[in-house]
């Protein structure tokens, strides 16, 4: 990879549908197309769709400017976020879901509605996926609305990981954490997302709490681990698992003697690559082929101490990287 040039002043940095999102103090930049905004405008992107929230009012991003969201019949619940409005009779909410344009009502019963503390997750095919109880449980049901299955986690300690909830062909994998104040832990299953069924359960060693779909259908994700911790010795380490058998594999990819600042969350997959963000002093950009099982590439940002990276965002042809707290966003030829 090349730095190919440096963009500063930028306060919000994203990639939808129509291409990088840069915000500046007094503009956007969407797709090298600059659009005024205002002080308090919000901006955030979901399911490559970029959104503005000013004065309570929300608008979507198309076809070079901002338009009212849609309003469907019970409000709007797109991907992400909970619902403004709802219609409830004979102890049944109905309410609207979007997704890519498309309303459907949805229809629960009062029991699988609490305090509306409910958001839209996922969708695949014809099933979608709601959040309820704030990260206790998960309800599945068709675009019909109908009721099809509810996963809860088994007591107060455990929590669903909802910002990675991997759906490969029939199959939906979910994962849950412990307390991290009691006895931490980590435990992964595949079920069928039609019907409930638990295909499998793996809650031992060489899993992590975040993964991406590969190209063959395995997910993957690499963090550093502690390889010495005596020593203050790490390792670097990629991930794969099966979601179709729950079965694991681990590859060292390097030792690091002083500790890294690889994580699953400043992570990204883009064809048979990973791309991560390491925030150890000095801060590396580095790239992992999954087939070789190998890191391919490093490049040192050569940052002080105590700057951070989020996760890479990778399109056909760059690499972008956003340094939160220098407000700058890198750009790379791949």
């Amino acid at each position: 990879m090349k730095l190919f040039e440096k963009k500063k002043n930028v306060q919000f940095f994203g990639l939808n549908k129509e291409g990088v999102v840069l915000q500046y103090i007094d503009h956007l930049d969407v797709n090298n197309s600059s659009i005024k905004i205002e002080a308090s405008d919000e901006f955030s992107v979901w399911n490559g769709i970029l959104y503005l929230k000013r004065n309570k009012n929300r608008y979507m991003y198309a076809s070079g400017s901002f338009v009212p969201c849609i309003q469907g019949r019970f409000g709007q619940c797109t991907l992400g976020s909970m619902t403004d409005s709802y219609y409830k009779n004979n102890n049944i909410y109905h309410f609207s879901v979007f997704h890519d344009g498309v309303e459907y009502i949805i229809k629960l019963e009062s029991r699988d509605v609490i305090s509306l503390e409910y958001k839209f997750v996922g969708i695949k095919e014809d099933v979608m996926i709601f959040e309820i109880n704030l990260d206790k449980g998960l309800l599945f049901c068709s675009k019909t609305g109908e009721r099809l299955w509810e996963y809860k986690t088994e007591n107060s300690d455990w929590k669903i990981n909802r910002m990675c909830i991997p759906m490969v062909d029939d199959v939906v994998v979910i994962i849950s954490t412990s307390n991290p104040t009691s006895n931490y832990r980590i435990r992964i299953e595949g079920f069928n997302i039609h019907t409930g069924e638990r295909l499998w359960i793996n809650n031992h060693k060489n899993i992590t709490n975040h993964y991406f779909i590969g190209p063959d259908k395995m997910l993957y994700t690499c963090q550093h681990d502690w390889l010495d911790m005596k020593n203050d010795i790490m390792q670097l380490v990629l991930y794969k698992l099966n979601p179709f058998t729950g079965e694991t594999e681990t590859t060292q990819l390097k030792v690091d003697d002083d500790r890294g600042g690889v994580c699953p969350w400043n992570t990204c997959i883009y064809g048979n690559k990973l791309y991560y963000a390491d925030n150890h002093p000095g801060c590396i950009l580095g790239v992992v082929d999954i087939d070789k099982k190998q890191i391919v590439e490093e490049f040192s940002l050569n940052l002080k101490k105590g700057f951070t990276m989020g996760a890479p965002i990778v399109t056909e042809d760059k690499i972008y990287q956003f340094i939160r707290n220098k407000k700058e966003v890198w750009v790379f030829d791949k």
